[in-house]
Order: C-alpha cells, then sequence, then structure tokens
C-alpha cells in the first residue's frame, strides 16, 4: 500500500479595522435659524454659515466615511490575499457588503439623503 499525502490545511486569516485615532460618531448636524452646527461631543461643536450646509454634512458624515473607507481597504487586502474580512459590529463581510452596508449610507449622509 502506498502512503497518501495528508491534504493540505488551507489557513484563512481574519481581518478587521484598526481603532480610528478621531472622535467617534455619530458627529450630528443641527440646521437652525441663523447657523448650523455640527456635534462633535457634549463639549465639541462647530458653527457654519447656512450657505455653507455641504460643507457641514460632510464634516458630520466624516466618521461613517472614514469607517466605510477603511472597511473597503480590509475587505480589499483580505480577498487578495484569500482571507475573510470580519467587520468588528456587523462580523464576516465580503466586499460587496461593504458597499451597501458601509459605504452607501455614508455618501447618502455626506449627500444630505440620509
Amino acid at each position: 500500500m502506498s502512503p497518501q499525502s495528508a491534504p493540505t490545511a488551507i489557513i484563512r486569516k481574519e481581518r478587521t479595522m484598526p481603532q480610528p485615532s478621531h472622535t467617534p460618531g455619530p458627529w450630528t448636524m443641527t440646521k437652525g435659524a441663523h447657523r448650523i452646527e455640527v456635534r462633535i461631543n457634549e463639549r465639541e461643536s462647530y458653527a457654519f454659515a447656512l450657505k455653507d450646509e455641504a460643507n457641514a454634512r460632510l464634516i458630520a458624515a466624516a466618521p461613517p466615511m472614514a469607517e466605510a473607507l477603511e472597511a473597503a481597504q480590509a475587505a480589499i487586502a483580505a480577498e487578495r490575499d484569500g482571507d475573510a474580512y470580519v467587520h468588528p459590529v456587523h462580523g464576516p463581510m465580503t466586499l460587496e457588503e461593504v458597499k451597501y452596508v458601509l459605504i452607501d449610507p455614508a455618501l447618502a449622509k455626506a449627500k444630505g439623503e440620509a
């Protein structure tokens, strides 16, 4: 009897996102009668003129946009290397799921569509 070679094990690593160095979201935007306020946390906020609403939306959307970009970057690298990407909240995700769950909502918030 000839010895059979043992099956080759495929080892897949799980990739996760790094922790953000900025103030975590959600950041909120409130439009008042004379200005727009983007609240970062209980102590910090930024005021914008009403004409700068698009800039205020973009600032308020910064945390989910950064998260979406970091997740996309990690998911692309994981897919390239044959590894699994695991989001810290949503669990295992494909690149397409990252798009629908993280990227699309972040862009909608930045555009004022959310």
